[in-house]
């Protein structure tokens, strides 16, 4: 197959795409790499590499094969990052994906997978999420990719657009972007402890989130390449493991005697002062809550209608990734 991925140096992407050259497809990337890294790909027999921003139309016209596959995963991820830079985070996450929409559409026969966030269901209350609720994010980052899928939504009804929206959660892996200001929550631990630092937690620690391993997320991506599926699908574990958990399972592996420090829930967005300095300012229960959420969705509905379900080895699965994100982490800072 021919396939193009964009946001190919991110920690999603870049695994994708190495999975995918070797296993005999032929596949472009496109990143600006203003958060993914060269390095994640430098290694990888791509047929061409493009550096741009896919926000600006004009950058498409130097694409000229068609594609079997395009897999959107291009996106500002942060969610403090994206509420205090609204603007860059609509016009990267929602203008980016109206071109990439529209690009697809010049194929006739091209099916798109968008990576969305279990982020959307930001203000459900549900116990499990399941992919039939009702969302209603309203946090730019979660707002901007629901914005995208009903943008999906709408090429697929009037421009009979195949496509397959994954709304992924907490995903566990190497090459994610471990120096920004609010990096996922194991490379950051791994980092930390490497490092000789206590990593700081906020709130107690105790809210759960549901993680998905990278390798889970390729199995799917695969059998949704192969079957051409279309529709919703969260891409989750089913299962919930707290802040705590995860640090001290994280400890033992790397045999760290190192603890943790707790601050409020509030702190987290410290870096990010401009949301709280006017009057009409940004909600600090509204960010508490979001830090203190837990999190647990189904995979169900994937396992019915594509034949997909998570890893059940855990621990495993998690000893393998910290492996992989310290040997990275090691080598960027000279460990």
């Amino acid at each position: 197959m021919n396939i193009l991925i964009t946001g190919v140096a991110g920690g999603i992407g870049s695994h994708l795409a190495k999975f995918l050259v070797d296993n005999g497809h032929v596949c472009d990337g496109i990143d600006d790499f203003s958060s993914g890294r060269f390095d994640n790909i430098k290694n990888i027999n791509f047929r061409n590499l493009f550096d741009f921003d896919i926000s600006d139309s004009n950058n498409f016209k130097l694409i000229d094969p068609k594609y079997d596959k395009i897999i959107h995963l291009a996106a500002i991820s942060s969610v403090p990052f994206c509420e205090s830079n609204k603007a860059e985070a609509i016009n990267s996450n929602l203008i980016g994906t109206a071109n990439v929409l529209e690009h697809a559409r010049n194929y006739e026969h091209t099916h798109l997978i968008f990576g969305s966030t279990s982020a959307v269901y930001e203000n459900n209350k549900e116990k499990i999420l399941t992919e039939d609720l009702e969302i209603s994010p309203d946090l730019i980052y979660p707002l901007s990719k629901k914005y995208c899928e009903d943008l999906i939504n709408s090429f697929s009804k009037n421009y009979n657009l195949k496509a397959c929206v994954l709304r992924f959660f907490n995903v566990l892996g190497s090459n994610q972007n471990f120096d920004r200001t609010s990096p996922p929550l194991l490379n950051y631990i791994v980092k930390k402890l490497l490092l000789g630092e206590n990593p700081k937690f906020h709130d107690s620690g105790k809210q759960k989130r549901d993680f998905i391993f990278i390798d889970d997320i390729l199995k799917l991506i695969e059998l949704v390449l192969t079957n051409n599926v279309v529709g919703t699908f969260n891409a989750c574990s089913g299962n919930d493991i707290s802040v705590n958990q995860l640090f001290e399972k994280t400890k033992k592996i790397m045999k760290s005697n190192i603890e943790a420090l707790y601050e409020d829930k509030n702190s987290m967005w410290d870096d990010y002062k401009d949301l709280f300095n006017v009057e009409s300012s940004l909600n600090k229960d509204r960010v508490g809550n979001e830090v203190t959420k837990t999190s647990k969705g189904s995979f169900e509905k994937a396992k019915k209608e594509i034949g997909w379900e998570p890893s059940k080895e855990f621990d495993n699965l998690l000893e393998k990734t910290i492996m992989d994100i310290s040997k990275e982490i090691k080598f960027h800072y000279d460990i």
